[in-house]
Protein backbone atom coordinates (compact mmCIF):
# COMPACT_ATOMS: atom_id res chain seq x y z
CA UNK A 1 0.00 0.00 0.00
CA UNK A 2 1.49 3.45 -0.98
CA UNK A 3 -1.18 5.79 -0.16
CA UNK A 4 -3.85 5.24 2.75
CA UNK A 5 -5.88 7.90 4.27
CA UNK A 6 -9.29 6.71 5.17
CA UNK A 7 -10.83 8.22 1.47
CA UNK A 8 -8.18 6.98 -0.78
CA UNK A 9 -5.81 4.35 -1.25
CA UNK A 10 -3.23 3.35 -3.77
CA UNK A 11 -1.81 -0.39 -4.10
CA UNK A 12 1.48 -1.22 -5.84
CA UNK A 13 1.66 -4.62 -7.67
CA UNK A 14 4.87 -5.35 -9.28
CA UNK A 15 6.01 -8.36 -11.14
CA UNK A 16 7.87 -9.47 -14.43
CA UNK A 17 6.65 -10.61 -17.76
CA UNK A 18 7.56 -13.87 -19.49
CA UNK A 19 10.28 -13.60 -21.79
CA UNK A 20 13.51 -14.04 -22.24
CA UNK A 21 14.43 -10.85 -20.88
CA UNK A 22 11.09 -9.87 -19.10
CA UNK A 23 9.93 -6.74 -18.84
CA UNK A 24 9.00 -4.88 -15.41
CA UNK A 25 5.51 -4.33 -14.98
CA UNK A 26 4.23 -2.03 -12.27
CA UNK A 27 0.37 -1.63 -11.70
CA UNK A 28 -0.90 1.07 -9.54
CA UNK A 29 -4.84 0.99 -8.49
CA UNK A 30 -6.14 3.92 -7.04
CA UNK A 31 -9.27 3.55 -5.28
CA UNK A 32 -11.56 6.16 -3.42
CA UNK A 33 -14.19 5.87 -0.57
CA UNK A 34 -17.67 5.24 -2.14
CA UNK A 35 -16.83 5.59 -5.50
CA UNK A 36 -17.52 2.79 -8.21
CA UNK A 37 -14.37 3.59 -9.87
CA UNK A 38 -10.99 2.20 -9.73
CA UNK A 39 -7.94 3.98 -11.57
CA UNK A 40 -5.21 1.63 -12.79
CA UNK A 41 -1.76 2.80 -14.04
CA UNK A 42 -0.12 0.38 -16.14
CA UNK A 43 4.22 0.83 -16.46
CA UNK A 44 6.14 -1.66 -18.09
CA UNK A 45 10.09 -1.36 -18.17
CA UNK A 46 11.55 -2.83 -20.64
CA UNK A 47 14.86 -4.90 -19.78
CA UNK A 48 16.16 -6.20 -23.31
CA UNK A 49 19.43 -5.27 -23.77
CA UNK A 50 19.50 -5.24 -28.03
CA UNK A 51 16.02 -3.71 -29.88
CA UNK A 52 17.55 -5.22 -32.52
CA UNK A 53 16.73 -8.48 -31.35
CA UNK A 54 13.47 -8.09 -28.93
CA UNK A 55 10.22 -7.39 -30.15
CA UNK A 56 7.16 -6.95 -28.45
CA UNK A 57 4.14 -8.87 -29.87
CA UNK A 58 1.49 -8.02 -27.08
CA UNK A 59 1.11 -5.93 -24.07
CA UNK A 60 -1.67 -5.51 -21.94
CA UNK A 61 -4.09 -6.74 -18.84
CA UNK A 62 -6.50 -9.69 -18.84
CA UNK A 63 -9.45 -9.32 -16.38
CA UNK A 64 -11.77 -12.79 -15.79
CA UNK A 65 -15.17 -11.82 -15.59
CA UNK A 66 -18.14 -13.71 -13.82
CA UNK A 67 -20.74 -12.74 -16.23
CA UNK A 68 -24.17 -14.43 -17.40
CA UNK A 69 -23.39 -15.54 -20.64
CA UNK A 70 -27.10 -16.04 -21.53
CA UNK A 71 -27.86 -12.21 -20.02
CA UNK A 72 -24.84 -10.36 -21.40
CA UNK A 73 -25.05 -7.09 -23.17
CA UNK A 74 -21.88 -5.14 -24.82
CA UNK A 75 -21.75 -1.99 -26.01
CA UNK A 76 -18.48 -0.60 -27.58
CA UNK A 77 -17.26 3.50 -27.81
CA UNK A 78 -16.08 4.05 -31.13
CA UNK A 79 -16.72 6.57 -33.30
CA UNK A 80 -20.58 5.58 -32.60
CA UNK A 81 -21.93 3.60 -29.80
CA UNK A 82 -22.46 0.11 -31.00
CA UNK A 83 -24.68 -2.74 -29.48
CA UNK A 84 -23.74 -5.70 -29.89
CA UNK A 85 -24.50 -9.37 -28.57
CA UNK A 86 -21.47 -10.75 -25.50
CA UNK A 87 -21.24 -14.20 -27.03
CA UNK A 88 -17.76 -15.41 -29.52
CA UNK A 89 -15.59 -12.57 -29.54
CA UNK A 90 -16.41 -8.65 -29.80
CA UNK A 91 -13.47 -5.52 -29.65
CA UNK A 92 -12.97 -2.21 -30.37
CA UNK A 93 -9.53 -1.65 -32.22
CA UNK A 94 -7.70 1.59 -33.13
CA UNK A 95 -5.18 0.82 -35.81
CA UNK A 96 -3.62 4.66 -35.82
CA UNK A 97 -4.82 8.33 -35.25
CA UNK A 98 -7.32 8.04 -38.10
CA UNK A 99 -8.40 4.53 -38.56
CA UNK A 100 -10.84 2.92 -36.16
CA UNK A 101 -13.26 -0.53 -36.21
CA UNK A 102 -15.70 -2.38 -34.36
CA UNK A 103 -15.76 -5.96 -34.80
CA UNK A 104 -17.35 -8.92 -33.44
CA UNK A 105 -16.28 -12.90 -34.43
CA UNK A 106 -19.64 -15.22 -33.73
CA UNK A 107 -18.36 -18.24 -31.89
CA UNK A 108 -18.93 -20.97 -35.02
CA UNK A 109 -16.98 -17.81 -37.14
CA UNK A 110 -13.70 -17.97 -39.19
CA UNK A 111 -13.52 -14.46 -39.78
CA UNK A 112 -14.02 -11.41 -37.63
CA UNK A 113 -17.25 -9.09 -39.03
CA UNK A 114 -16.67 -5.53 -38.79
CA UNK A 115 -19.65 -3.76 -37.57
CA UNK A 116 -18.46 0.02 -38.15
CA UNK A 117 -15.14 2.41 -38.91
CA UNK A 118 -14.02 5.86 -38.06
CA UNK A 119 -11.07 7.82 -37.53
CA UNK A 120 -10.94 8.75 -33.74
CA UNK A 121 -12.70 6.17 -31.03
CA UNK A 122 -14.48 6.67 -27.92
CA UNK A 123 -12.22 4.39 -26.14
CA UNK A 124 -14.44 2.42 -24.04
CA UNK A 125 -16.21 -0.99 -23.37
CA UNK A 126 -18.76 -1.81 -21.18
CA UNK A 127 -20.13 -5.22 -20.32
CA UNK A 128 -22.89 -6.23 -18.17
CA UNK A 129 -25.94 -8.55 -17.03
CA UNK A 130 -28.50 -8.82 -14.73
CA UNK A 131 -26.41 -8.70 -11.72
CA UNK A 132 -24.97 -5.15 -13.01
CA UNK A 133 -21.57 -4.52 -14.94
CA UNK A 134 -18.35 -2.79 -15.50
CA UNK A 135 -16.90 -0.70 -18.35
CA UNK A 136 -13.25 0.10 -19.68
CA UNK A 137 -12.20 3.29 -20.40
CA UNK A 138 -8.81 3.93 -21.94
CA UNK A 139 -7.51 7.13 -21.79
CA UNK A 140 -5.49 8.67 -24.79
CA UNK A 141 -6.96 5.25 -27.08
CA UNK A 142 -6.71 6.95 -30.83
CA UNK A 143 -3.83 9.27 -29.37
CA UNK A 144 -1.54 6.53 -28.48
CA UNK A 145 -2.40 4.11 -31.19
CA UNK A 146 -2.56 1.05 -31.27
CA UNK A 147 -4.74 0.22 -28.87
CA UNK A 148 -7.52 -2.58 -28.55
CA UNK A 149 -10.32 -3.15 -26.19
CA UNK A 150 -11.66 -7.09 -26.35
CA UNK A 151 -14.25 -9.49 -24.79
CA UNK A 152 -13.80 -13.01 -25.11
CA UNK A 153 -17.07 -15.11 -24.04
CA UNK A 154 -15.53 -18.13 -24.42
CA UNK A 155 -12.65 -17.29 -21.90
CA UNK A 156 -15.30 -14.99 -20.08
CA UNK A 157 -12.44 -12.42 -20.04
CA UNK A 158 -11.97 -8.22 -20.76
CA UNK A 159 -8.69 -8.32 -22.37
CA UNK A 160 -7.17 -4.23 -21.97
CA UNK A 161 -4.07 -4.17 -24.94
CA UNK A 162 -1.87 -1.47 -24.82
CA UNK A 163 0.32 -3.30 -27.65
CA UNK A 164 -2.09 -5.39 -29.72
CA UNK A 165 -1.72 -8.41 -30.83
CA UNK A 166 -3.32 -7.81 -34.44
CA UNK A 167 -1.01 -4.74 -34.54
CA UNK A 168 2.45 -5.31 -36.14
CA UNK A 169 5.42 -6.33 -33.72
CA UNK A 170 6.70 -3.22 -31.83
CA UNK A 171 9.66 -2.12 -33.23
CA UNK A 172 11.88 0.59 -31.49
CA UNK A 173 15.23 -0.20 -34.12
CA UNK A 174 16.60 3.03 -34.90
CA UNK A 175 15.36 4.52 -38.34
CA UNK A 176 19.03 4.08 -40.32
CA UNK A 177 22.07 2.16 -39.61
CA UNK A 178 24.02 5.18 -40.93
CA UNK A 179 24.36 8.49 -39.15
CA UNK A 180 23.06 11.23 -41.30
CA UNK A 181 25.03 14.63 -41.33
CA UNK A 182 22.67 16.25 -43.95
CA UNK A 183 19.94 15.81 -41.50
CA UNK A 184 21.34 17.71 -38.89
CA UNK A 185 22.76 14.83 -37.01
CA UNK A 186 25.71 16.14 -34.93
CA UNK A 187 27.12 12.89 -35.40
CA UNK A 188 30.77 12.05 -36.87
CA UNK A 189 31.49 10.96 -40.42
CA UNK A 190 32.52 7.28 -39.50
CA UNK A 191 29.63 4.82 -40.81
CA UNK A 192 29.73 2.52 -38.11
CA UNK A 193 29.01 4.83 -35.58
CA UNK A 194 25.00 3.47 -35.25
CA UNK A 195 26.35 -0.20 -34.52
CA UNK A 196 29.56 0.58 -32.69
CA UNK A 197 28.32 3.06 -30.02
CA UNK A 198 24.88 3.74 -31.08
CA UNK A 199 23.78 0.08 -29.86
CA UNK A 200 26.17 -0.39 -27.46
CA UNK A 201 26.66 3.09 -25.25
CA UNK A 202 23.11 4.12 -25.38
CA UNK A 203 21.13 1.03 -24.96
CA UNK A 204 17.55 0.29 -24.54
CA UNK A 205 17.36 -1.18 -21.42
CA UNK A 206 15.49 0.71 -18.93
CA UNK A 207 12.99 2.80 -20.67
CA UNK A 208 9.91 3.30 -19.57
CA UNK A 209 6.38 3.21 -20.98
CA UNK A 210 2.77 4.41 -19.04
CA UNK A 211 -0.76 4.15 -19.31
CA UNK A 212 -3.92 5.41 -17.69
CA UNK A 213 -6.63 3.10 -17.77
CA UNK A 214 -10.59 3.46 -15.61
CA UNK A 215 -12.79 0.85 -14.52
CA UNK A 216 -15.93 2.02 -13.59
CA UNK A 217 -18.62 -0.24 -12.11
CA UNK A 218 -22.35 0.21 -12.09
CA UNK A 219 -25.95 -1.52 -11.41
CA UNK A 220 -27.56 -3.57 -14.28
CA UNK A 221 -29.47 -1.75 -17.08
CA UNK A 222 -26.66 1.56 -17.25
CA UNK A 223 -27.65 3.60 -20.19
CA UNK A 224 -25.49 4.19 -23.08
CA UNK A 225 -25.57 7.92 -22.49
CA UNK A 226 -24.63 7.42 -18.78
CA UNK A 227 -21.23 5.37 -19.63
CA UNK A 228 -20.59 7.36 -22.52
CA UNK A 229 -20.73 10.43 -20.35
CA UNK A 230 -18.50 8.86 -17.91
CA UNK A 231 -16.06 7.84 -20.44
CA UNK A 232 -15.70 11.36 -21.88
CA UNK A 233 -14.83 13.36 -18.15
CA UNK A 234 -12.27 10.64 -18.29
CA UNK A 235 -11.06 11.49 -21.68
CA UNK A 236 -11.23 15.22 -21.18
CA UNK A 237 -8.17 17.32 -19.96
CA UNK A 238 -8.16 19.53 -16.78
CA UNK A 239 -8.19 23.79 -18.33
CA UNK A 240 -6.46 25.75 -15.09
CA UNK A 241 -7.63 28.70 -16.06
CA UNK A 242 -6.04 32.46 -14.52
CA UNK A 243 -8.01 35.19 -14.93
CA UNK A 244 -6.74 38.37 -16.54
CA UNK A 245 -6.85 39.99 -12.99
Amino acid sequence: VEESDGLRAVVRLEGLAEAAEPARVILRLEAWAGRPLVKITHTVEFLHDDPRTAFVRRLGLRLPLALDPAASQCRLGGSAIHEVAANGQVGLRQDSHLASRVWRRAPDAAWPEILGTGAQSRGWLQLQDASGGVSVVQRDFWQEAPKELRYDAAGQALEILYWPDSAPLMDCRRYSLYPHQGQGESTPADQRWVVDKYYTQDPFKGVSRSHETWLVCHPSGAEAAAVAGVAADIQSRPLLYAGWP
